[in-house]
């Protein structure tokens, strides 16, 4: 019996410029991500979100703050968020059902550090031309 996994997760960033590629069927190391700058190096950064294509290549990822593209670049309205980079889970990223262009993002901000002033946000409808 063969299962076929989704391969939008095969990418994660975390960390300071830390990752993984598990694109070739074992995690390989990867060293382009940009979690950590928030917006110099920042205190921490536990919680980071990244969304792949149905192919595996990268769409975009997001560490609650900020929000970048496949190219490293931040995206069009995608800096000042209002989640923070030590919050456990600062971002998750949705697809909208039945779309492969169209996905939500969520942030949360930190205890420590907002006092959970923002809280769980929908901060962007992201499109992906």
């Amino acid at each position: 019996m063969f299962a076929n996994a989704q391969k939008q997760g095969n990418i994660w960033y975390f960390g300071n410029q830390a990752g993984l590629n598990f694109n070739s069927g074992n995690p390989i190391s990867i060293s382009d991500g940009q979690t950590y700058l928030y917006p110099n190096p920042g205190p921490h950064s536990e919680g980071s979100s990244v969304i792949c294509d149905s192919t595996s290549a990268l769409l975009f990822y997001s560490n609650g703050a900020k929000v970048w593209n496949k190219n490293q670049q931040v995206m069009p309205n995608g800096d000042s968020l209002l989640g923070h980079p030590s919050s456990t889970q600062a971002a998750l990223i949705i697809p909208q059902p039945q779309s492969s262009r169209y996905f939500y993002l969520f942030t949360t901000d930190a205890f420590i550090y907002d006092n959970l002033k923002y809280g769980l946000r929908q901060m962007r409808s992201i499109h992906i031309y």
